[in-house]
């Protein structure tokens, strides 16, 4: 499964590539959006299971993506649908980078069975003898999701700098 971070960067590297040129007082805020968006199902791990199976729900990600295209329509914004995209973007990782886990309830509330693709990730339960192997997942994390998301973010400050200086002239 993978790390909080990775889910982080996932949601915040969908947001800036979706959202077109920005200005550098939104981006802060964007950022700040995509990472809370792409790590939101996770937060319902205080909530009772049902709500867990259902953060995790293709169910879920229709109704939240038919809503927020809505949103959207009304706001003339593409920002509640690309929020939209960063949280599901967090249900296709978990269904991706499953190895050891339960999984996602894709099709809850139709059945509560969990599903996972297996190619890699982290044990749930970490112990003594497996830590090497959270150490290769880690540098795994930060090649595939931080790094994109951090160049993404360096990529979009220095954009809506020379916007700047170009709407300056």
């Amino acid at each position: 499964m993978p790390l909080p971070a990775a889910h982080a960067a996932a949601g915040v590297s969908i947001v800036l590539l979706a959202m077109g040129p920005v200005t550098r007082r939104a981006l802060p805020w964007l950022v700040a959006g995509g990472a809370l968006a792409g790590t939101l199902p996770d937060m319902a791990v205080w909530m009772p299971e049902m709500v867990q199976r259902g953060s995790h729900s293709l169910f879920l990600a229709v109704t939240l993506w038919s809503f927020a295209v809505l949103l959207g329509q009304r706001w003339s914004t593409r920002l509640p649908e690309v929020l939209a995209m960063a949280l599901i973007s967090h249900i296709v990782l978990d269904f991706l980078f499953t190895q050891y886990g339960k999984g996602a309830a894709l099709l809850w509330p139709i059945t509560s069975t969990r599903y996972r693709l297996g190619w890699m990730g982290l044990p749930e339960n970490l112990t003594w003898y497996n830590w090497t192997h959270y150490w290769d997942w880690i540098g795994l994390e930060l090649l595939l999701f931080m790094l994109p998301a951090i160049w993404l973010v360096i990529w979009r400050w220095q954009q809506a700098a020379w916007q700047g200086e170009m709407g300056r002239r």
